[in-house]
C-alpha cells in the first residue's frame, strides 16, 4: 500500500492554507464586573449581581485593500436574586445583561487612497458619542447592521456616510433584524457626519444629520447638529447642539439639546465644567412631541455613572477632576419641564419614564457624586473600581417617593489577549 498520497494531501492543504494563516490574527478579551445597588428605586431594595463578557475575534487581511473581521461575544449575568433587578430577564429581548454566545461583529472592510468602506455588523462611534455610541459599558453592548463609507477629503477633513439598523439582542437565538416591538431596535438609522480640522490648528468643527425611522410606530425623526472645539486662554472649549424635526408616533416632533463645556490642566490633573440641556414636553397630551430623542447614545459617561439620567428633559451642571487613573465628578440635575417625565439611561437610548409630575412639583431632582479609580496592573490587564451616591432633591418627595439616597458600587477587571 502506498502511503505517500496520505502524506501529500495534508502537506498540500497546509501549503494552500499557509498564506491565509500568515495574514490571520486572533484576539479577544475577558471582562468581569460586580455591581451592588442600594435603594435604586428610592426603597430599601438591594441588588447584587455579577456580569461576565467574553469576546473572541479573528481578522483576516485578504490583501492590502481588503479585510474580513468576525467577533463572537458571550454575555452572562449571575446573582441570587435576579428577579429583584428591574428589567432583568435572562431570556428577554434587548435586555442589557445576558446574551449567550452570538455573533457580535462580522464585516468586510475595503480601503482605497482616500476612502474606507465597511459592510456588515459593526460598531458606530461618532464624535464624542453623545448621540451615537457602541455603549461598551453595557454587558451586551450595541452593534448595527449596515454599510459605512468614510471619505477623507484631505488630511484634516473626513465625511462619514452610513445606512444601518440596530441589531436586536435575542438571548434564545441568533441576534438579527426581526421585529422586537421596541421603537429604537426596530428603527432604521442613517446619517452623515463631517469632521473638519482645517479651520486652524486650535479649532475643529463637526456637523451632522441623523435620521431614525420606524414605520411600525410612525417615527420619522431628523437630527441636525454641530460641535465646535477651540482653545481660549489654555481652556479647551466645547460647544455643541442639535435640533430635531419630523414625526414621533402620530404627532409632530420638535426638540433640541445644547452642551457647553470647558476643561484645563490644573492641580496636577484636569479640571472640567459643563452644562447640558435637553428639551422636555410641556404638554404630553397635545399634538406635538418636544422631548429630545437622544438616539443611540453614551449616557453613562456623561450624566452620572448610576445611569439615572439621559439627555432628555434635563438641565445638568457638572464638575469633574481627573488625575491619572483617578476621577471624581459632581453632578446636579433639574427637569427642563415638570409636566414631562424623569428619563433614565434606559435600554440603549430608549429612556424610561420614572415619574410624572406637574407644575407644582419642584424641578430639582437631586445631585450625584461619582468616584472611580482605574489601575493598569499589566499591559493587557485593567481593573476599575467605582462608588457613586445620589442625593435626592425635592422632586423625589414631591412625587411620592422616599427620600432615600441610592448608592452604587462596582468592581471590574478586563484582560485582553
Amino acid at each position: 500500500m502506498n502511503n505517500k498520497k496520505y502524506i501529500f494531501v495534508p502537506l498540500l492543504a497546509l501549503s494552500v492554507a499557509q498564506p491565509v494563516l500568515a495574514e490571520l490574527t486572533t484576539g479577544g478579551s475577558i471582562r468581569v464586573r460586580y455591581e451592588s445597588k442600594n435603594d435604586y428605586n428610592f426603597t430599601d431594595a438591594k441588588q447584587d449581581y455579577a456580569l461576565s463578557q467574553l469576546r473572541l475575534n479573528a481578522l483576516w487581511k485578504v490583501n492590502q485593500q481588503n479585510d474580513l473581521f468576525i467577533e463572537l461575544q458571550d454575555s452572562r449575568v449571575f446573582g441570587e436574586e435576579l428577579t429583584d433587578i428591574p428589567a432583568v430577564n435572562e431570556n428577554a429581548r434587548n435586555q442589557p445583561f445576558a446574551d449567550p454566545l452570538d455573533i457580535h461583529q462580522a464585516y468586510w472592510k475595503t480601503s482605497g487612497e482616500n476612502y474606507t468602506v465597511k459592510v456588515g455588523r459593526q460598531k458606530l462611534n461618532l464624535g464624542d458619542m453623545r448621540l451615537v455610541a457602541s455603549l461598551e459599558w453595557v454587558n451586551t453592548a450595541r452593534v448595527h447592521d449596515g454599510i459605512r463609507l468614510t471619505y477623507n477629503v484631505n488630511e484634516k477633513k473626513s465625511i462619514d456616510f452610513f445606512a444601518t439598523s440596530l441589531v436586536s439582542v435575542d438571548p434564545e437565538g441568533l441576534n438579527d433584524q426581526s421585529n422586537s416591538n421596541n421603537r429604537y431596535f426596530d428603527s432604521q438609522f442613517h446619517g452623515i457626519y463631517v469632521t473638519d480640522k482645517s479651520l486652524s490648528s486650535n479649532n475643529q468643527l463637526d456637523y451632522w444629520w441623523f435620521y431614525r425611522g420606524n414605520s411600525d410606530v410612525n417615527d420619522s425623526i431628523h437630527t441636525f447638529g454641530a460641535k465646535y472645539l477651540t482653545t481660549l486662554a489654555d481652556w479647551k472649549v466645547d460647544v455643541q447642539g442639535s435640533i430635531q424635526t419630523g414625526e414621533y408616533g402620530d404627532v409632530d416632533h420638535s426638540a433640541q439639546y445644547f452642551h457647553a463645556g470647558i476643561n484645563k490642566d490644573l492641580m496636577g490633573g484636569n479640571v472640567g465644567f459643563a452644562y447640558n440641556y435637553a428639551s422636555g414636553d410641556s404638554n404630553p397630551e397635545d399634538n406635538e412631541h418636544n422631548t429630545f430623542d437622544n438616539l443611540y447614545p453614551l449616557n453613562h459617561a456623561y450624566y452620572g455613572f448610576m445611569d439615572l439620567f439621559s439627555l432628555q428633559n434635563i438641565h445638568n451642571l457638572e464638575a469633574v477632576y481627573k488625575k491619572k487613573g483617578f476621577r471624581v465628578a459632581y453632578q446636579m440635575f433639574w427637569l427642563a419641564d415638570t409636566e414631562d417625565a424623569w428619563y433614565n439611561a434606559g435600554l440603549r437610548g430608549n429612556g424610561s419614564r420614572l415619574a410624572n409630575a406637574n407644575n407644582s412639583t419642584s424641578a430639582y431632582v437631586g445631585s450625584e457624586v461619582d468616584i472611580t479609580y482605574k489601575m493598569k496592573l499589566q499591559k493587557n490587564f485593567v481593573v476599575v473600581a467605582g462608588v457613586s451616591s445620589f442625593f435626592a432633591g425635592d422632586y423625589v418627595s414631591d412625587t411620592g417617593s422616599d427620600e432615600t439616597n441610592p448608592v452604587f458600587f462596582f468592581l471590574q477587571s478586563k484582560y485582553s489577549f
